[in-house]
């Protein structure tokens, strides 16, 4: 019996782009599960903890990787995301009895060192969350905040934590979930996960992301897909960089199209673009599937009424789909 297909949706660093009309358009989607890379601010302190409030009305299961933005706030969007979660369930348990709210049904949470359980239809999936506020290359990135909340003192510490987390995984799918991506994928500045801010290139993924992934492998389990962000698309000295690749039949996704909004072009003059818009040629053509939206297309579907007037901004997201016998992703841009 043919299963059916897991959605998940990819939402890469947010940057302080995200309002309540981000958290209403996945509430109402079909997604099974809506993953968030992190950096929810921008660099100024608390600025994630607001982004944090507006995530948690998300009416659907959702979990936040936190970014190397979000260290120093960690505390308090952790805090902001479970008293939220708290009064929907109180207004939840106050409703329920009169018109069966399902507003309890669905929890948005930080994420970490965790294993989280995706079922539908018979197809089952755990989704590993790897280490919190990353930042790639060899030295252990907040390594305070890692020995405080997480007891992890070392990369190697790290490495053995996350194969801890593949031996409790009772599922054979894995999918990995991280603010930065694993080392194995490229050194040049264009590959997924390649530094891009120094003259020299080189690879700037995590190592014991790439650890965990393989000796989950090892262990028999079929690894779909590894989601991360951080090293965002438009590359330092102009260019883009390639946002997925296959490999050993993983399929790894890097999502921080930053900024993920964007003002429509016929809604403003040319010159009102901002600067540190992604240009659409950014991206390189062997980077995006052909089944893609491209940049400068918008679904049909995700247009309102109002559009032809100017009005809306356009929100970038990835729509990964997930079966037993692989994984693909595709660009997505609503205008809301």
């Amino acid at each position: 019996m043919a299963t059916t297909p897991l959605r998940i949706a990819l939402v890469g660093d947010l940057h302080g782009a995200w309002d309540d009309a981000d958290a209403a358009y996945f509430g109402s989607s079909d997604y099974h599960q809506v993953l968030v890379t992190g950096d929810l601010g921008n660099s100024g302190r608390g600025n994630g903890v607001k982004i944090a409030q507006s995530l948690s009305r998300i009416a659907r299961d959702t979990l936040v990787m936190p970014g190397n933005n979000d260290a120093h706030d960690y505390a308090a969007i952790v805090a902001e995301l479970h008293y939220q979660a708290g009064r929907s369930e109180l207004l939840a348990g106050l409703v329920s009895s009169r018109r069966g709210s399902l507003l309890g049904s669905y929890r948005v949470q930080i994420c970490g060192y965790s294993l989280h359980a995706l079922r539908v239809d018979g197809f089952a999936v755990t989704i590993g969350a790897a280490r919190p506020f990353a930042m790639g290359g060899s030295e252990l990135s907040f390594a305070s905040h890692l020995r405080n909340l997480f007891q992890i003192d070392s990369i190697e510490a790290s490495t053995e934590r996350l194969k801890t987390l593949v031996d409790k995984a009772d599922t054979d799918h894995l999918v990995f979930f991280a603010h930065n991506g694993p080392t194995g994928l490229g050194a040049s500045r264009r590959a997924p996960f390649g530094r891009d801010f120094h003259p020299e290139a080189g690879d700037w993924g995590d190592r014991d992301l790439a650890e965990a992934v393989a000796y989950a492998m090892r262990r028999g389990h079929a690894v779909s897909c590894v989601l991360a962000g951080h090293m965002h698309w438009s590359l330092r000295g102009g260019g883009g960089r390639s946002w997925h690749v296959e490999k050993d039949g993983v399929l790894y996704v890097n999502a921080a199209r930053v900024p993920r909004h964007a003002v429509p072009r016929h809604a403003v003059p040319r010159h009102a673009v901002p600067n540190d818009a992604v240009p659409n040629d950014a991206v390189p053509n062997d980077a995006v599937p052909r089944h893609a939206v491209p940049n400068d297309a918008v679904p049909r579907h995700a247009v309102p009424n109002d559009a032809a007037h100017g009005q809306g901004i356009r929100r970038h997201h990835l729509a990964l789909t997930l079966t037993p016998e692989r994984a693909t992703v595709e660009e997505v841009w609503v205008f809301l």
